[in-house]
């Protein structure tokens, strides 16, 4: 009586490993990376309020302000120099809406930011993974 495999072949169980255990591991060490990264960028940013470029800041919370007082139709034309495209505008119209609901603007005008700054992180290491790296 024969076992079905051929002699000397590796044993039932014994094959090798997929990628998909490492990329599972992999997956989990750059969710608690970006995680942390995440909490220590937001402890930063509520240790330093106000911290950044203040002429872009101040322009982000004025601009959020005012969409979310007046809306995005004719934002171009207000009297103020708007000098970003119409994307991030729609992101500080949503800020300037939570802030004035929460009636706090100027901590959450750094949020977009943090969270972009997490799904670049993402991109990135999702691309290296992808070529090998």
């Amino acid at each position: 009586m024969t076992s079905g495999r051929a002699p000397d072949g590796p044993s039932r169980g014994a094959d090798a490993p997929t990628r998909t255990s490492g990329t599972r591991d992999g997956i989990g060490a750059i969710v608690a990376i970006l995680a942390l990264g995440l909490v220590f960028r937001v402890i930063l940013a509520q240790l330093n309020p106000g911290s950044g470029f203040r002429v872009d800041l101040g322009s982000f919370q004025g601009w959020a302000s005012n969409l979310a007082e007046q809306g995005l139709h004719g934002f171009y034309d207000r009297p103020f120099f708007p000098d970003y495209t119409p994307g991030y505008l729609y992101v500080l119209y949503l800020v300037g809406l939570v802030g004035h609901g929460v009636g706090h603007l100027v901590d959450l005008i750094k949020i977009p930011p943090i969270l972009s700054d997490i799904a670049i992180a993402w991109l990135v290491w999702s691309m290296a993974r992808e070529i090998g790296v």
